[in-house]
């Protein structure tokens, strides 16, 4: 599962990277990443000179600076121990777009 993933591969990260887990650390993270990902978005949409800079849409890099931004905002709620609670938010999530008719239950698959 991809939530689970994220969570290994921010076990990896913290080991590697052992310093700079402070919560404003982490947010000022979150932040670079989000501008990292806007600046990919650009490229994709051909806006400002992102294209002429970094030449066409890349499906690789735009997988990892929506990993990135993902990962860094995970981290966040790792710091505060709220991961089984992230997990029942999006099971909950998951469960009302399903009750509201915006999901079916294939697609809901095993998570509603």
């Amino acid at each position: 599962m991809l939530l689970d993933d994220l969570l290994i591969s921010n076990l990896g990260l913290r080991r590697r990277y052992p310093a700079g887990v402070a919560p404003l650390q982490m947010i000022a993270r979150l932040a670079e990443e989000c501008g990292e990902l806007s600046a990919e978005v650009q490229r994709w949409e051909n806006l400002g000179t992102k294209r002429q800079k970094l030449g066409e849409p890349d499906p690789v890099a735009m997988a990892k600076e929506v990993m990135d931004v993902m990962r860094a905002a995970l981290a966040v709620a790792e710091f505060y121990g709220l991961e089984a609670e992230l997990a029942a938010q999006l099971k909950r999530s998951i469960a009302a777009s399903l009750r509201d008719g915006f999901l079916t239950e294939a697609e809901a698959g095993a998570e509603a």
